[in-house]
């Protein structure tokens, strides 16, 4: 499947916040699709992400929890991606930790 082209995930963005309740699709759509970018430095992507949390909490009550919106936390949690996932490995560690996926 092609990787979604930037135009998409704005449009993505900006249908969200068009919407008059929150929307828990929209914001799984918009995940996936940034999720599937590429980033230098793989630790990158939780900070950029969360630049988007950021400006969604105006229309998500509550706001997020590790990256899962609060309202709807609870079916947040049951959550599976379209298809194989790569982990994320922080480059030049000296632990096990891991980012989120």
């Amino acid at each position: 499947m092609a990787r979604p082209s930037s135009h998409r995930l704005y449009s993505d963005l900006v249908g969200i916040f068009s919407m008059p309740f929150p929307s828990l699709y929209g914001y799984f759509r918009l995940a996936a699709g940034y999720n599937s970018r590429g980033f230098s430095y793989p630790e990158d992507a939780v900070f950029a992400f969360a630049g988007i949390t950021t400006a969604l909490t105006r229309i998500f009550p509550g706001g997020f929890i590790s990256g899962l919106p609060q309202m709807f936390f609870d079916v947040a949690l049951l959550w599976q991606p379209e298809r194989a996932a790569t982990r994320r490995i922080k480059r030049n560690t000296s632990t096990n930790a891991y980012l989120p996926s």
